[in-house]
């Protein structure tokens, strides 16, 4: 589970950020977009030449959400780092009525992130997110099975309508191919709370990246089901994974998370101080704006 949060994902540059949007589908086919975000994320870990970083720190995201208008302004930053019991996940939110930067530990394990409609909890972003305190973890071994991959038309090709389908994504925007990969078993721990009591994620061999993950609910019903598409850049030399589908089976509806077709993908070579990047500045940036 280390390989796949500090796995190489931003290559020589420092950071990078998207401009994307989410889509709720029910169990009707009704489509509605939920978001609109600018994220900015940098992994420290990977930043050695940098003096001011925290050297515990192995991962910054900076999220800014546009759309509904009713959540238009707000920001979120999460910083997370090595020894989570040391030092647990530090999360801030700004809301633009207030005008100030509030800590919120709540933006972790379970609490469903309200910024992408509610569909997905602060600990699946990006497959897996945060602490791993919560489970027991257990390596099961090793196996092919067919993982979302290359898929360079879900990416930048398939028009936005075109990638519903009533009940599911559609396949013609997919692309899958037949990987070795790590299975991983999460159990909840005695004594702990989550809304989930068992997980079993499927990570690439190549990439350490989870491509696959289901999540079972307290009373051992399948809940959720995840993918994670990614595309090879190879202008930097990585692999880079952002745009995922959640099926919730509970509710029977879906959802396609941080599609950046319209909004597209920046590399930045040079770093951003940790002055311009810690809470204080997002009053001040988001006040110019």
């Amino acid at each position: 589970m280390w390989n796949q949060q500090l796995r190489y994902k931003i290559g020589s540059g420092y950071a990078t950020t998207s401009a994307s949007n989410s889509w709720v589908v029910d169990s009707n086919g009704q489509v509605t977009k939920v978001a609109e975000q600018a994220t900015f994320e940098e992994t420290p870990y990977y930043q050695v030449t940098q003096a001011d970083r925290d050297p515990q720190m192995y991962a910054r995201v900076y999220s800014r959400n546009d759309f509904p208008a009713r959540r238009s302004g707000e920001v979120i930053v999460l910083s997370d780092y090595l020894d989570p019991q040391a030092k647990p996940r530090r999360s801030f939110s700004y809301t633009p009525g207030q005008r100030r930067v509030k800590l919120a530990p709540e933006f972790a394990f379970d609490t469903p992130v309200a910024s992408q409609g509610g569909v997905t909890l602060f600990d699946e972003l990006q497959m897996f997110s945060g602490s791993q305190t919560r489970f027991d973890y257990k390596l099961v071994g090793r196996k092919e099975m067919f993982i979302p991959y290359n898929a360079y038309k879900f990416y930048f090709d398939c028009k936005e309508e075109q990638q519903f389908l009533k009940n599911h994504a559609n396949p013609a925007c997919e692309r899958w191919e037949l990987h070795r990969v790590w299975v991983v078993e999460a159990t909840l721990k005695p004594g702990q709370r989550h809304v989930y009591s068992k997980r079993t994620y499927y990570l690439d061999e190549d990439t350490f990246g989870i491509g696959l993950y289901d999540a079972w609910d307290r009373s051992g019903a399948l809940y959720r089901a995840i993918f994670l598409s990614g595309v090879q850049l190879y202008d930097k030399d990585i692999p880079y994974n952002v745009k995922n589908v959640v099926y919730d089976f509970n509710k029977g509806m879906y959802a396609l998370l941080n599609d950046a077709h319209k909004g597209g993908y920046r590399f930045f070579d040079k770093p951003y101080s940790e002055r311009e990047m810690n809470p204080e500045s997002i009053v001040a940036r988001e006040t110019q704006r």
